[in-house]
């Protein structure tokens, strides 16, 4: 697992956390100019973005959409959250045990 980047991870992690977006994640990964958002959630359109963000380096979504608990659900914004902590620790992360 050392050899896959701490991005690809993290994206991977958003997107198979909502079931459409997870359904449209294929073996080989993803094509985010392929993923067509019909009929997606607010929380799915969340995760969505911010995969998007992470994968490619530039704000799809704003830290105050992210924090708005009108618009995100606490299971979606904790996803978000260990998204981020993917990103910075790799997956060493999933080694803690403590």
């Amino acid at each position: 697992m050392e050899d896959i980047s701490p991005r690809y991870i993290a994206t991977l992690f958003l997107l198979t956390a909502d079931d459409m977006l997870g359904g449209l994640v294929k073996p080989n990964g993803f094509d985010f100019s392929q993923i067509h958002l019909k009929e997606i959630s607010t929380n799915g359109y969340a995760l969505y973005q911010t995969a998007k963000t992470i994968s490619m380096g530039k704000e799809y979504i704003q830290i105050n959409e992210i924090a708005d608990e009108d618009l995100i659900d606490d299971i979606t914004f904790k996803t978000i959250i260990n998204s981020a902590l993917i990103v910075r620790y790799g997956a060493e992360l999933f080694l803690i045990t403590k």
